[in-house]
This record gives structure tokens, C-alpha cells and sequence, in this order.
């Protein structure tokens, strides 16, 4: 785990947060990322206790970081109805209530960048899981409590540092991910909550802790507007890669980058089968 964790902290944006990778960060990463990842939670499915306590503990941390609530109600949650169906081709399903748990730096910018990363995972694998055997936990430490992780640790520098004043951020963490886009769709499509016009950029972290593999960072044609601003590697991908939470702003042509480090191979199944080792993080895109 704390080698998890030490890797983790290496592939945050273009190193704009180098200056914090010491013990206190490594520590505060280890605590989110354990928690979150913890049979207390029993995998964080949409719609159950454990995922309330993960966007419980979520607000709690965006509290404690000093970002102003940005929910629907001015509390730090966005609620929203959906049908839970483990068959995702059969009609009707079990009425459930998912959680955006939202929080907000103004710096009084007239543009806002979205960085967002899904908190939900797979329960006891009874949806989208790999596993074979009897339902066990699925954890979900890489998929994705390692996005959150690294969206709490950047919450965190944007809210300290005096070097990024020229927009406002808007920090997400969605639910239901794992059951079809369902918060970042309902998110991206509210117009009343989500103002497209002053919407500079979105970003989203998923899947960024395993190191075994390249950091892939896609992205679309504002990429060099975005480098110029020294937040992203020289070259643009040529096409997008793991695109998940995103995928509804790229619908809306919103500008976008999406970073992570890791198939869904080993992420959907009970930590118990998870056998890849953690090796070296380099930067690398597709040209």
C-alpha cells in the first residue's frame, strides 16, 4: 500500500504539485485512500450505505481543505434518482438515490475548470465485475479511490497556492460511474447547476495509481492552449483513452483531458486476485 500510495503522488498534473510531496501529503493520501478503499464502505456500489459514507467522508475532506459547498441545496451534495438493474438490458430495477458531492474555489475568475473524478466502485460485484466466484468486497483502491485521492491532494493545491488565480475550480466526485455515466451524464446536462458558457476546461482522474504501466493522458485539439498554460505535456494524443466519467462533457465539445494509468484488467475484481506490481511513472502520449 505505501508503495501504492508514494507512486500515486508522482503522476499529479504536469508536477504542479511538487512542492507537497513530502511526509504530511504521503500521509493524508494514505488516509483517504485507505479509507475509501476499506470493507467499511463494502465497496462504495451507488446507492448504499457505503457510498453515502464515502461522500460523506469526501465533503468532509473538501471542508477541511476550505472550499465552499457547491451542491444543490448550498450543501456539498447534488442527489439524483436512478434505477439500479444489475442487467442493464432489462427494464425496471430498484429505485436508488446517487450523491455528486461538489465543492468550489472562487477566485472571483470569469471562467470555472471542472476536475472530477467517480467515487462509486462495484459492491460485492453483483454488476461489471470480472470475478467469477462467490460475491466478495470489491475495494476499489486504483478504480477509484486513487482519483478521488488525487482530487482531494489537488483541491488542496489550487486552494493554497497563489499561482493559479485565473480561474475558478469546480471539484466533482461522482457517483455511479460503474452503472453507466449516470452522475457526470446528469451532471453535465443540468443547466441550471452547470454553466456552459463560463466553463473553461474539464479534467478527470480515474484509475491514476497503478504505475506499471504509462500515464495516458488524452486529450482534443485545446491541448495546446492548455500546455501553453504549463498544465499538460507538450504533445497531444491522438485519440481519447479511457474516457469513463468524461465521456458526457465530450458530448457537450467541452474541452477535456482525462488521466489514468491502468486498464480495467485487475481494477474489477477482489483485491485478493490482484497480482501486477507497481513500477515507474513516466510521462508518455500518443502521436
Amino acid at each position: 500500500m505505501k508503495k501504492f500510495l508514494s507512486a500515486l503522488l508522482l503522476i499529479f498534473i504536469a508536477g504542479a504539485i511538487t512542492g507537497q510531496r513530502d511526509a504530511a501529503t504521503l500521509r493524508q493520501l494514505q488516509v483517504d485512500v485507505v479509507y475509501l478503499s476499506s470493507d467499511l464502505l463494502e465497496g462504495r456500489e451507488a446507492g448504499t450505505p457505503g457510498e453515502r459514507m464515502a461522500a460523506d467522508y469526501i465533503a468532509a475532506r473538501f471542508e477541511q481543505i476550505g472550499l465552499k459547498p457547491a451542491g444543490r441545496n448550498g450543501d456539498w451534495f447534488y442527489q439524483f434518482d436512478f434505477k439500479y438493474n444489475p442487467n442493464p438490458h432489462a427494464a425496471g430495477g430498484e429505485a436508488r438515490k446517487g450523491i455528486n458531492v461538489a465543492g468550489y474555489i472562487d477566485n472571483k475568475a470569469k471562467s470555472t475548470v471542472v476536475i472530477g473524478a467517480h467515487y462509486d466502485h462495484l459492491g460485492h460485484g453483483a454488476f461489471g465485475s470480472r470475478h467469477k466466484g462467490e460475491p466478495a468486497i470489491h475495494n476499489g483502491a486504483d478504480d477509484n479511490a486513487s482519483g478521488v485521492g488525487g482530487l482531494l491532494q489537488l483541491a488542496h493545491y489550487l486552494k493554497t497556492t497563489k499561482k493559479a488565480r485565473k480561474n475558478n475550480y469546480l471539484f466533482v466526485a461522482f457517483s455511479a460511474e460503474e452503472l453507466g455515466l449516470i452522475g457526470s451524464k446528469i451532471f453535465a446536462s443540468d443547466s441550471l447547476f452547470f454553466d456552459k458558457k463560463r466553463t473553461n476546461y474539464v479534467l478527470n482522474m480515474d484509475m491514476i495509481g497503478r504505475l506499471n504501466e504509462a500515464l495516458r493522458p488524452p486529450g482534443n485539439p485545446h491541448w495546446k492552449r492548455w500546455h501553453a498554460a504549463q498544465v499538460l505535456p507538450s504533445k497531444p494524443p491522438t485519440r481519447a483513452w479511457a474516457l469513463q466519467t468524461i465521456l458526457p462533457f465530450i458530448c457537450k465539445t467541452f474541452p477535456f483531458c482525462t488521466f489514468s494509468a491502468a486498464s480495467t484488467a485487475s481494477t474489477t475484481r477482489p483485491p485478493m486476485i490482484r497480482k501486477r506490481s507497481i513500477m515507474k511513472v513516466y510521462w508518455t502520449s500518443r502521436t
